[in-house]
């Protein structure tokens, strides 16, 4: 099997504060982890920091759900912070 073929396919809707949309993307990726590490880049840029982010797989159940601020407030803002630092976090609360 080639490697393209075993990747899923992850689609990412950025809502703002007021829940109107702000951002769609797709991407394939290996696995949810890599999804998580796409949705920690996506809340360092965005400007509303109410926002939220819902990434669905390829089979359209929402596998992530997360408020921005949630994120942030767990990272203390750095650029390199890793995912699995940010899902052990998320996952103690």
């Amino acid at each position: 099997m080639d490697d393209w073929e075993q990747k899923m396919r992850f689609d990412f809707r950025v809502q703002n504060f007021d829940k109107s949309p702000a951002a769609a993307q797709s991407m394939n990726l290996p696995d949810v982890t890599s999804a998580w590490s796409e949705v920690v880049e996506i809340a360092q840029k965005m400007e509303e920091i109410g926002g939220r982010i819902a990434v669905t797989d390829d089979t359209g159940k929402v596998v992530i759900l997360v408020d921005v601020v949630e994120i942030i407030s767990h990272l203390g803002a750095p650029k390199d912070a890793k995912p699995t630092m940010i899902l052990r976090a998320l996952a103690a609360h």
